[in-house]
């Protein structure tokens, strides 16, 4: 992306985020034109897979869709969600790293 794109990655929880919950995902962009957006979620530090979710345009540079992350046995679960925007000239994108602790 150039310097003016900016790409804003939101996960709707209620409190916290729990394994195998669903949770809405919202990604925002500006900057770019992005005509599919796609979140992949995976460890960061274990391997549990790779798990894409694909958004649907809510409006323009607005995306929407359902997600979730899995199972894990650590108490803290160090996790990625890889934002992935296609555009015209190929796909971009960014990522973004969170925690979840088990319930």
């Amino acid at each position: 992306m150039s310097k003016a794109a900016t790409c804003t990655l939101r996960i709707e929880a209620s409190g916290r985020i729990d394994a195998l919950a669903i949770l809405t995902l919202e990604v925002a962009v500006e900057g770019v034109e992005a005509t599919q957006v796609d979140v992949d979620v995976f460890g960061r530090d274990m391997d549990v897979g790779l798990h894409r979710f694909g958004l649907t345009a809510t409006s323009p540079g607005h995306f929407q869709g359902p997600g979730q992350v899995g199972i894990c046995t650590q108490a803290v679960m160090p996790w990625r969600a890889r934002v992935i925007l296609k555009t015209a000239d190929g796909n971009v994108g960014s990522w973004f790293d969170f925690d979840v602790i088990r319930s």
